[in-house]
């Protein structure tokens, strides 16, 4: 079966009011360019080498703008966090506009699914590069159960959109920062690794089943650092979700995300 494809547009509220503008550079950063006809003389390769100790030190302060709650283990990468790429931005003053998001309806031999790409682009001293980022109802945390598909009406496609938007955020600030760290990066910036949450899928489904172990310790992290008592988690818990009796350990990794999101606040 051929595929079929309807496109869909999206706006994303969190676009250009939220764009952080660039502070005034006397000294802009550009580039090195070598001409062809340019000679590898000892004064072109020593700013070379400059330059490649400056990007050095931008990748260290990159990582050292975030801790260890900004990076979650998934796969064999470390993975920045949405709120890890806003820090980074702040810190830089990267300018992120045009930003929108479009959605395929996509049908083959398995089924129906939503494909999402967020596109945009990101201004820093003077240069603008263009990037997406993807994310589509199959995906492995959102859209599995009992390591099936979901059915498409079962997705929370809001969850979807945010991922696309975050993958957007993180490979568009690696690209123009030429910043892509691994875990002894990471750890040579002082982050503690061991206390980064891994991404893994409770027992019984991914969309149905518990949340897991590293799932609650961020949790945890996000409401203390939002200065919530454990006794308001609990309330909030028992009020909201009454199947988990107020306790984390219980609380489905289909309602995850909404309260990571309700523990955040302020």
């Amino acid at each position: 079966m051929a595929e079929e494809k309807v496109k869909e547009k999206f706006e994303i509220p969190f676009d250009e009011n939220d764009a952080i503008e660039p502070p005034e550079q006397k000294d802009e950063y550009q580039p090195l360019v070598v001409q062809k006809t340019e000679l590898l003389t000892d004064d072109v390769l020593k700013r070379a080498e400059i330059q490649v100790n400056g990007l050095n030190k931008v990748k260290l302060l990159c990582m050292r703008s975030t801790n260890s709650r900004d990076w979650i283990k998934s796969g064999d990468n470390p993975y920045l966090t949405l709120n890890g790429t806003m820090k980074i931005r702040q810190v830089w003053g990267i300018t992120i506009k045009d930003t929108k998001i479009e959605c395929e309806t996509i049908k083959d031999e398995s089924g129906t699914y939503k494909l999402f790409t967020c596109s945009g682009k990101a201004i820093w001293q003077g240069h603008t590069i263009e990037d997406i980022g993807t994310c589509s109802t199959r995906d492995d945390f959102f859209g599995k159960k009992d390591k099936k598909f979901k059915l498409l009406e079962d997705v929370d496609l809001e969850n979807i959109k945010k991922k696309a938007y975050t993958n957007f955020q993180n490979r568009i600030l690696k690209k123009i920062l030429g910043f892509n760290p691994t875990w002894e990066d990471l750890k040579e910036a002082g982050i503690d690794i061991d206390k980064i949450s891994k991404v893994t899928y409770a027992s019984g489904g991914l969309g149905g089943g518990l949340i897991s172990e590293g799932q609650r310790k961020r949790l945890y992290a996000i409401w203390t650092s939002a200065k919530k008592k454990d006794d308001d988690v609990k309330k909030y818990l028992v009020e909201k979700y009454p199947y988990t009796e107020g306790h984390t350990s219980k609380i489905k990794t289909s309602d995850y995300e909404t309260i990571c999101n309700w523990a955040e606040k302020k």
